[in-house]
């Protein structure tokens, strides 16, 4: 009596547990969605989206992205300004990583687009967005995720 009793207050915890899981899961998929709605509200006249998730899901598995907030923003809006610089679209992504790779930049990563003075942004396999100034020296942060580039680049 007392074993099956602790197996129903197992059972029961587990399934709290699951359902604030699917919750919080929840939550945040619809937090990110909100920002990539106002994204697309206020630069809706110049962007490119939205692209088949299977496009977008071969491209950034072939080079190890994981990235979630940035791939759910790369299948609605096929890329886009941010701010003043340019993120890249499905179409142009491949060829900036061979120019990373073929140009003299110190950096590396997985180039999501470049800024006005042709410098690459550059997502870090931790998350974290990097640039390197060509005609000044220096790598900088520009954003500690994308989804903190995107809020900072929505103006509403």
């Amino acid at each position: 009596m007392i074993k099956d009793r602790q197996n129903e207050i197992t059972n029961w915890l587990r399934e709290i547990h699951g359902i604030e899981m699917r919750f919080s899961t929840a939550s945040l998929a619809a937090k990110h969605m909100n920002s990539i709605d106002l994204y697309k509200e206020e630069y809706k006249a110049v962007i490119n989206g939205p692209v088949p998730k299977n496009e977008v899901d071969s491209l950034l598995n072939e080079f190890g992205v994981t990235e979630e907030f940035y791939r759910d923003w790369l299948i609605e809006t096929g890329g886009g300004p941010i701010g003043p610089d340019w993120y890249d679209g499905i179409t142009e992504l491949r060829d900036s990583q061979i120019k990373l790779e073929t140009e003299p930049w110190s950096i590396s990563g997985f180039v999501i687009g470049w800024d006005g003075a042709g410098n690459p942004m550059v997502l870090q396999s931790t998350g974290v967005i990097i640039t390197e100034d060509h005609n000044f020296g220096g790598v900088y942060e520009v954003a500690s995720s994308f989804e903190t580039l995107l809020n900072n680049g929505i103006s509403s």
